[in-house]
C-alpha cells in the first residue's frame, strides 16, 4: 500500500511539472508520400492563406479542417479567430483568385482518413488523434512533442 501510494505521488508530480506537454497538441499532418519534412511557420501562414498552393512536388495543396480544433489551429497560427479566417476565404474566393479555401471533415477519423487517401491533403489534428495512415510534418523543425514546436497549446 505505501509503495502504491508512493507511485502514485510521483506521477502527480510529473504530471504537474510537465504541465502543456501532457494535453494533446496540435500535429500539421500530410500523405505519407508527400516529401515534405518541414515547414517554416511562414510557409505554413501562407498555406493556409492561399498563397503558396502547390506541394513542393507540384502536387495541388488540398486544405482540410475540423471542429473545434480550427479555433485553436487559426488562434495559434494567425492570432485570429475562425470566423476572421473565413470571412478572409470569402473575400478571397469573390475577389477572382483561384485559391480554394480549407474543406471541413466532422471528425478527426474523417480528416485522417482523407489524408491518407489524398496525396495533396494538408490537414491538422489533434496529436491524441494520430496514427499511422498519416505523416506529421515539423514546424521551424520542431515537433509538437517539443516545448518549442510553434503551434504549442498552452
Amino acid at each position: 500500500m505505501v509503495m502504491r501510494m508512493k507511485i502514485i505521488r510521483s506521477l502527480l508530480i510529473v504530471s504537474f511539472c510537465l504541465g502543456g506537454l501532457l494535453h494533446a497538441q496540435i500535429a500539421v499532418v500530410v500523405h505519407k508520400s508527400n516529401p515534405v519534412k518541414n515547414y517554416s511557420l511562414d510557409e505554413l501562414k501562407q498555406i493556409y492563406h492561399g498563397d503558396i498552393s502547390l506541394h513542393v512536388n507540384g502536387r495541388p495543396i488540398v486544405l482540410i479542417e475540423t471542429q473545434p480544433l480550427a479555433e485553436d489551429f487559426y488562434q495559434l497560427l494567425y492570432n485570429k479567430s475562425r470566423i476572421k479566417i473565413k470571412k478572409y476565404w470569402i473575400s478571397l474566393v469573390f475577389s477572382g483568385r483561384s485559391a480554394i479555401p480549407p474543406t471541413e471533415k466532422a471528425t478527426p477519423g474523417e480528416v485522417l482518413k482523407f489524408v491518407a487517401n489524398t496525396p495533396g491533403a494538408i490537414a491538422f489534428v489533434s496529436s491524441s488523434d494520430l496514427d499511422d495512415r498519416v505523416k506529421t510534418v515539423t514546424i521551424n523543425n520542431y515537433s509538437y512533442e517539443q516545448e518549442t514546436y510553434p503551434l504549442l497549446k498552452k
